[in-house]
């Protein structure tokens, strides 16, 4: 498989998360419940939020916006893919959520922090 059809492969596959009960639509709200249980669980200040091989970014991307500690969060949502690390650009950017910079690089190369307070999560 190209590069471009494996692209292509992957935004096919992020559509099953809009099929109302499918296994990806299910797993996407429980990872949603338990980041927001770990936001509202943090000590007050800053909360750094790694999402690897975040697709589309839709973990956190579908929980900050309403969420109380958002303003809190700086979250790297981490894609290889150029359409989906583009769609959750876009959807970030909508959702005013300053603190979200997506990066687009193979996960082995990921900007990581060092820190104890690091949340990592992916669905």
């Amino acid at each position: 498989m190209d590069s471009s059809a494996a692209e292509r492969h992957w935004v096919g596959w992020h559509r099953r998360y809009d099929l109302p009960g499918s296994s990806l639509s299910r797993r996407l709200a429980l990872v949603q419940r338990r980041l927001r249980e770990a936001l509202d669980e943090q000590p007050a200040g800053e909360i750094r939020v790694l999402s690897m091989c975040a697709g589309q970014g839709r973990d956190i991307l579908g929980v900050l916006p309403d969420h109380a500690r958002r303003g809190d969060v700086r979250a790297r949502p981490v894609e290889l893919d150029p359409d989906l690390a583009a769609d959750a650009e876009r959807a970030a950017r909508a959702a005013g959520l300053d603190g979200v910079e997506v990066v687009r690089v193979p996960i082995a190369r990921a900007p990581c922090v060092d820190s104890p307070e690091l949340l990592t999560f992916g669905a």
